[in-house]
């Protein structure tokens, strides 16, 4: 499958070999099982919304619109005075 996907055949055996590699996927689908996902494919967004199955570009657009909103929200929430490379804005 990496391969059809145009990775090299020498580099997705190393992959599958090294075991930092195995040790990263053991944890992510640890976490995934502690969230309560089960199935592939699975995009989880911000760690609160979660897309599963094969779904219209549209529901993603909608959750990656509604992550950037509530992101805007939080900034604006606690912006204030801030310091940047030319000094400080008081």
């Amino acid at each position: 499958m990496a391969v059809e996907a145009g990775m090299p055949k020498a580099d997705a055996e190393a992959a599958l070999e090294n075991d930092d590699f195995r040790a990263t996927v053991s944890d992510n689908e640890a976490h995934a099982q502690s969230i309560g996902l089960s199935g592939v494919p699975v995009f989880v967004m911000n760690e609160k919304y979660a897309i599963s199955g094969a779904q219209a570009a549209d529901n993603f657009l909608n959750a990656l619109r509604q992550v950037w909103d509530e992101q805007q929200t939080e900034f604006s929430a606690t912006a204030g005075q801030t310091c940047g490379t030319d000094g400080c804005s008081i």
